[in-house]
């Protein structure tokens, strides 16, 4: 479990850094579990995929304060 988690550490920090592959497959890992939490509080397919959307355009966009 402490090998996942300095993985996803070194993830976060690649993509604070502005590594664009990195963005990519953190949006491959986690975009299923945004989506279905999304779907759950919206009850909505559409809403859901759009709230994915803001919420990785909002992790790039801050990646900064990673």
């Amino acid at each position: 479990m402490e090998n996942a988690s300095i993985m996803k550490k070194d993830l976060l920090l690649r993509v604070s850094g502005g590594e664009e592959a990195a963005f990519t497959l953190l949006f491959k890992l986690y975009q299923g579990r945004v989506y279905t939490a999304a779907c759950a509080v919206t009850r909505s397919a559409q809403m859901a995929e759009e709230l994915v959307q803001e919420v990785f355009i909002n992790v790039w966009t801050h990646r900064q304060h990673l």
